[in-house]
């Protein structure tokens, strides 16, 4: 949690965030967000880190960064958390235009593969074109950055 490193990590997501909407449909139609909730996740990497105290900070940058999801789908949910998930999306639609609760919808991980197109899966789910993990997300970010216009200083 050192200063160098929340620079380091608002660095990443600002160019992470420049490089998804880096072309014109996006930045006109938005994202579709999709959250996968299946057992393929097991992955020890992704398990929930021990807090370093700057959560509430980072957390804060987070929600300034507009995404714009046009669709979110809730993937490999288990009834017991799809349960939860209901109360939770009930109790926010007192906060939530009602056009943006129309957007969550509950999928299976084939019907979000089919929904992305197998190109745009994620390799864990033994479809997808994106096998690396972050070392081939960073060439992505990479090359949409470097097509983005050059401004003439």
């Amino acid at each position: 949690g050192s200063k160098e490193d929340e620079r380091a990590h608002v660095h990443a997501c600002i160019m992470q965030y420049l490089s998804v909407h880096s072309d014109p449909n996006t930045l006109r139609n938005g994202v579709s967000f999709i959250i996968d909730l299946s057992a393929r996740n097991d992955d020890p990497k992704l398990k929930k880190q021990p807090k370093v105290g700057n959560e509430k900070l980072i957390q804060s940058f987070y929600q300034a960064i507009p995404q714009r999801p046009q669709i979110i789908m809730i993937a490999g949910c288990s009834l017991p958390t799809r349960a939860i998930v209901n109360v939770s999306i009930r109790l926010a639609s007192v906060f939530i235009k009602q056009k943006i609760l129309q957007r969550i919808h509950f999928v299976t991980v084939e019907d979000a593969v089919k929904y992305l197109g197998e190109g745009s899966a994620p390799g864990y789910t033994g479809r997808g074109k994106m096998e690396g993990g972050l070392e081939r997300y960073g060439k992505w970010v990479e090359e949409r950055l470097g097509g983005l216009p050059k401004p003439d200083l």
